[in-house]
């Protein structure tokens, strides 16, 4: 069974908002030694990932996957219009935006069909 560690995924979403500036690599560097296991740097997709053909996120984007792109997952938003996407290729110098959009990230809801357990 996957976990979704959602209270991680709360934790660095939140430095997010209030480090508009930096990375989630940068908080995994600092603030979660496991960070080798995570995938994409996401807890979402480290719960999620199935195969490279899918994935059953725990969280609800507002469609049935992360928006993000990439050709692993077939299903996704085109390039930047996804709001994970709009947080990435955002620049940095930008932080009122990428604070915004990293508190929305952080409370997305919880997937109702994931099937995994959530902590």
């Amino acid at each position: 069974m996957k976990t979704f560690h959602h209270t991680a995924h709360k934790k660095m979403w939140d430095w997010l908002s209030n480090n508009p500036n930096a990375s989630k690599e940068a908080y995994l560097r600092s603030f979660d030694s496991s960070n080798a296991n995570i995938i994409n740097g996401c807890y979402a997709c480290s719960a999620g990932w199935i195969n490279h053909d899918s994935c059953a996120c725990p969280l609800l984007w507002g469609h049935d996957y992360c928006e993000w792109e990439d050709e692993n997952c077939p299903e996704i938003a085109a390039p930047h219009e996804g709001l994970y996407a709009r947080w990435c290729y955002l620049d940095p110098k930008y932080t009122t935006d990428r604070a915004q959009i990293a508190r929305q990230i952080r409370d997305l809801p919880l997937n109702p069909d994931f099937d995994g357990e959530v902590v």
